[in-house]
């Protein structure tokens, strides 16, 4: 029962999309889009969207259940950087990143994203454990790279801010 209830969260009603992952890749998105526009607004409806549709699931199966789905969803999201050749490539596909470039440009993405978080202060409730999750995933997919996160996000005036909600384990 409960995880059917975790699974109707996840997937939703039809069962045809990841909406954890989907999650992740607008508030990603939504991240890259800061520097050239305010998104703390989008993000804010995002993620109160987000906690509305999964909080009956929260409520069943437990806050830290869902926590540990939303983290898995950004370790698929940041494992398939890895691989995706238009992430791994510039110029239009045209050059290739070098691993290290790689590793860094998604640290940056999502130190983003967790500047659009801090800029959404949507820290209530479960919205206060989502940059955790979000760093753990990176970290789960890239563990050789948890450094340059923590540089991007020290780079990052928003997240540097929360910088204890991203941390705390």
């Amino acid at each position: 029962m409960e995880r059917d209830l975790l699974e109707l969260a996840r997937r939703g009603p039809k069962g045809n999309v990841d909406r954890f992952l989907a999650f992740w890749i607008d508030i990603i998105t939504q991240g890259r889009q800061s520097h050239i526009e305010a998104v703390g607004g989008r993000v804010r409806k995002s993620v109160t969207k987000f906690v509305r549709d999964v909080a009956p699931s929260a409520v069943a199966v437990g806050e830290d259940t869902v926590v540990a789905e939303l983290q898995d969803a950004a370790r698929i999201y940041f494992a398939t950087c890895l691989t995706d050749s238009q992430y791994t490539s510039t110029l239009f596909g045209t050059k290739r990143l070098e691993t290290d470039q790689v590793r860094r440009k998604a640290a940056a993405d999502a130190a983003a994203a967790l500047g659009a978080l801090a800029d959404a202060g949507t820290f209530d409730g479960l919205g206060q454990r989502l940059p955790g999750a979000l760093a753990r995933g990176f970290v789960d997919a890239m563990p050789e790279s948890e450094q340059s996160l923590r540089d991007a996000v020290a780079g990052h005036r928003s997240a540097r801010g929360i910088e204890p909600l991203i941390w705390d384990r």
